[in-house]
């Protein structure tokens, strides 16, 4: 999401890449990846699902994180985070 926001703001309506332009893409990738990732109804047993927006509140800072690791580091780290936290919760959760 914050390639395409930046390729958005930067490419396209011409702002300058400047640190509000980059927190406006982080905020708007991590709500993005927050609404992504609320549980599907259908997938999830009766029951076992909790409210879906509280889910949507813990992964927003995720959102953030992966954002900032991707800024700084590259896409390659942001992905091999998130597949690694993937395989964490798989295994323990």
């Amino acid at each position: 999401f914050i390639s395409l926001f930046l390729l958005l703001f930067v490419d396209l309506l011409g702002l300058k890449k400047e640190s509000y332009v980059t927190v406006a893409a982080v905020v708007i990738g991590a709500v993005l990846f927050g609404l992504y990732h609320l549980p599907v109804a259908s997938n999830v047993p009766i029951g076992a699902m909790d409210t879906p927006w509280v889910r949507f509140i813990e992964r927003v800072p995720m959102g953030v994180l992966w954002s900032i690791a991707y800024i700084y580091r590259g896409f390659g780290i942001a992905v091999g985070g998130h597949v690694a936290w993937n395989i964490f919760v798989n295994i323990y959760w």
